[in-house]
C-alpha cells in the first residue's frame, strides 16, 4: 500500500475528496503476513507483565531497543533509542502506534519506556472511537 495521511478533505459547501488505498506492489505473502500478525499478538500475550495488553481485544505490538553509534564512528556509545510499534484491534486493525524515545536516562529496556505509554494510548483510541472489543 503507498501510505497516506488524510483519509477525505471536505470543503465548506460538503463536497468530499477521498483518499483510496493504492496496492503498489506485495512485499510479503498473506500468508507470511498472518504468521507475523499472529506472531505480535503472542509477544503482547506472552510478554513480561503484560504491559500493553488491552482486556477485550487482540492487540499486536514490538518493542526494540538499539544501540546508538559513537559520534567519531568508532563502535557504540552507552546511549540507546527505545521504539514500540502496535496496532489494534490485532485482526482488524484500525490504527497503528508507533513511538520512539531516543536516549531514555536510566532504562535499558522499551518494554520499561514505551510499553505503557502504547498502552495508554491505544485503550484511549479504542474507547475514543467506540472500537468494540474483540477478544472474548
Amino acid at each position: 500500500m503507498r501510505p497516506y495521511i488524510v483519509e477525505r478533505i471536505t470543503d465548506d459547501s460538503g463536497n468530499e475528496v477521498v483518499t483510496e488505498p493504492q496496492v503498489v506492489r506485495e512485499v510479503i505473502t498473506k500468508d507470511t503476513a498472518e504468521q507475523l500478525q499472529k506472531m505480535l499478538v503472542s509477544t503482547v500475550r506472552n510478554s513480561f507483565e503484560n504491559r500493553a495488553r488491552i482486556k477485550g481485544y487482540f492487540v499486536a505490538g514490538k518493542t526494540g531497543t538499539a544501540q546508538v553509534p559513537r559520534k567519531d564512528g568508532r563502535g557504540y556509545s552507552d546511549a540507546v533509542t527505545h521504539t514500540f510499534v502496535g496496532f489494534a484491534p490485532a485482526f482488524d486493525p484500525q490504527f497503528l502506534i508507533l513511538l520512539q524515545l531516543n536516549e531514555p536516562g536510566g532504562n535499558r529496556f522499551a518494554a520499561n519506556t514505551l510499553t505503557p505509554a502504547f498502552h495508554d494510548l491505544a485503550a484511549f483510541i479504542l474507547n475514543y472511537y467506540e472500537i468494540p472489543p474483540d477478544e472474548k
